[in-house]
């Protein structure tokens, strides 16, 4: 079997990440209107994993 390449790699990757700012913004949710710190520091989190998906470079490969 073949290693993933570093194009598959970063594709799992963005799909993991995204899943993990989905989770972290529905954790944020959860503390509306109980406490501002943990909410906003929830969804800071969940901002910052959708940039590393975005911004996760990989170089083209020569074929």
């Amino acid at each position: 079997m073949n290693a993933p390449t570093k194009k598959q790699i970063a594709a799992g990757q963005r799909r993991r990440l995204t899943v993990i700012a989905r989770k972290l913004t529905n954790m944020s949710e959860q503390w509306c209107d109980v406490d501002e710190y943990n909410m906003n520091i929830l969804f800071d989190l969940a901002t910052i994993c959708n940039r590393a998906a975005r911004n996760l470079y990989v170089e083209e490969e020569a074929e």
